[in-house]
């Protein structure tokens, strides 16, 4: 696991353009696939911060351990 997160701000950035671009063009299917990918993405990081949060948790419950 690496101790960065995964870049999500790429896929974050083409979820909101996707989205935007189906608002302009009235297309309910692009706002759909916009908004998903946006979810996807804020998803990511929030697994990549429990993740790192779990493994911190972890540490301290091995120091106490010893």
């Amino acid at each position: 696991m690496p101790d960065q997160p995964p870049k999500t701000d790429a896929d974050h950035t083409r979820g909101l353009i996707k989205e935007a671009i189906g608002k302009i063009t009235d297309d309910p299917k692009a706002i759909h696939e916009g908004a998903a990918e946006k979810i996807a993405a804020e998803a990511k990081e929030l697994r990549a911060e429990a993740e790192k949060r779990a493994d911190v948790h972890d540490d301290r419950a091995e120091m106490d351990r010893q």
